[in-house]
C-alpha cells in the first residue's frame, strides 16, 4: 500500500499561501523599518497547532523554522514557507533525505509519552492519592439522589427541642 498523504493539496495550498502572506508581511515591515512585535510569529505558530492536530509527523520541521523566525532580522527571510514546504515534502515523500534528517534529529531527542489519557497536574490529586474507593463498575449515582425532594414540615419549638436531645 502507498503512503497516504496526511495534507491534502487543498490543504498544502492554503497553508503555502498563508505563510507566503506572513512572510511578505514580514518583509514589506522590515522594508518600512517596523517590526511586527512578534504578532506575525505567534499567527504564524498556528501552523504548529494544525499540523498536530492533522497527526503530521515531521511536525518539528516547522517548529525548527517558526523558532528562526524569532530571532530577529533571520526573521525577515522566508522561513515560514520553507518550513511548510518542507513538512508537506516530508509528508508526501517519507522516505525522502528531509524526512529522514527529522527521524535523525528526532531520535537524538528523547520524548516522553504518556501511558494514554490525560495526566493530572503536577501535584495534582488522584481519586487514588486521596484515598477514595470507587467501585469496580465505576461511580454510580445514589437512588436518593434520584428522587424528587420532599418538603419535610416545619417543626415547632418543642418538636425542634425533642429532636434535638
Amino acid at each position: 500500500m502507498e503512503n497516504q498523504p496526511k495534507i491534502s493539496t487543498v490543504e498544502a495550498f492554503i497553508l503555502i499561501s498563508g505563510a507566503g502572506l506572513i512572510d511578505a508581511t514580514g518583509i514589506a515591515l522590515l522594508l518600512f523599518g517596523l517590526d511586527d512585535l512578534f504578532l506575525l510569529d505567534i499567527v504564524g505558530a498556528t501552523s504548529q497547532l494544525y499540523f498536530r492536530m492533522k497527526g503530521v509527523s515531521k511536525a518539528g520541521l516547522d517548529l525548527v523554522t517558526t523558532a528562526g523566525e524569532m530571532i530577529p532580522y533571520l526573521g525577515a527571510l522566508p522561513l515560514k514557507t520553507a518550513g511548510i514546504l518542507m513538512v508537506i515534502w516530508a509528508d508526501r515523500h517519507p522516505e525522502g533525505v528531509i524526512a529522514q534528517a527529522a527521524e535523525k534529529a528526532a531520535a537524538k531527542v528523547p520524548i516522553k509519552r504518556g501511558k494514554g489519557g490525560v495526566a493530572p497536574a503536577r501535584g495534582g490529586a488522584t481519586a487514588q492519592s486521596a484515598g477514595i474507593r470507587t467501585p469496580v463498575g465505576g461511580l454510580q449515582q445514589s437512588p436518593a439522589a434520584t428522587q424528587p425532594a420532599m418538603a419535610k414540615p416545619t417543626l415547632t419549638k418543642t418538636e425542634f427541642k425533642q429532636e434535638a436531645a
